[in-house]
C-alpha cells in the first residue's frame, strides 16, 4: 500500500516536471503543506521570510517570491560567499531579476534582487536568517563543504581505485583527494 507521502510526492514529481513558468509562492506553499513540511517564521527577524521545515530539511523562501523560472542558466563560477555558505547566481529573464539559492545543503533556501547590491543583501539576510531560525528552533544548522564527500562510482572504478591506492601505500580518500586537486588546478 502506498503511503499518503509517496502518493503526494509522487503528484509533485509529475507537476513539477511540467517545468511550469508560473509557479507561485501560494502553490509552493500548498505543495510543501501537503508534503507534511511545516511553516516556522517565528522571530523578530522572519520579516517576509517563511522557513519550511520537515525533519532536518529547512526550505526558506522570501515571501512573496516572484515567479520560480526554469530558465537556469548557473555559473558556478559567479557565486556569494557568507559565513561559510555559498549562494549561486542566476538570472531570469522571465522574471527580470537575479536570483540563487544557498548551495551545498540539503535545504533549499533562495534569494533574489533587482541587481547584484540587492542579491548580496537579500543573500546575507537568508543565510542570517536560516541561522537564527536554527538556533530558535534548537538544531543545529547545515555547514556546507565540511571535508565529508559521499560519491557513486561503478564497482569497476571503485576496484581499480582501492588497487591503485594500495600500490601506493595510500588510503582510496588521499588517493581522490589528490586526483581533485590535480583536476581542479588544470
Amino acid at each position: 500500500m502506498e503511503s499518503v507521502y509517496y502518493k503526494y510526492k509522487r503528484k509533485a514529481d509529475c507537476e513539477i516536471e511540467k517545468q511550469p513558468k508560473d509557479f507561485t509562492f501560494d502553490e509552493m506553499e500548498s505543495l510543501l503543506l501537503s508534503l507534511g513540511f511545516e511553516i516556522s517564521n517565528k522571530g523578530k527577524t522572519s520579516g517576509s521570510r517563511v522557513l519550511f521545515m520537515l525533519g532536518d530539511l529547512t526550505i526558506d523562501i522570501h515571501k512573496p517570491h516572484p515567479q520560480i523560472s526554469r530558465e537556469r542558466g548557473i555559473d558556478m563560477s559567479d557565486y556569494l560567499e557568507y559565513k561559510g555558505y555559498l549562494g549561486t547566481v542566476g538570472y531570469s529573464s522571465f522574471d527580470n531579476l537575479l536570483y540563487g539559492e544557498v548551495a551545498g545543503i540539503k535545504g533549499l533556501i533562495l534569494f533574489h534582487g533587482d541587481n547584484l547590491t540587492d542579491l548580496k543583501i537579500d543573500f546575507e539576510a537568508a543565510v542570517d536568517h536560516y541561522l537564527s531560525c536554527c538556533d530558535e528552533e534548537g538544531i543545529s544548522p547545515q555547514i556546507p563543504c565540511y571535508g565529508d564527500l559521499n560519491i557513486k562510482i561503478s564497482p569497476n572504478i571503485h576496484k581499480q581505485l582501492q588497487v591503485f591506492a594500495l600500490n601506493n601505500n595510500k588510503t582510496q580518500n588521499e588517493t581522490i583527494e589528490e586526483a581533485l586537486i590535480k583536476y581542479i588546478s588544470a
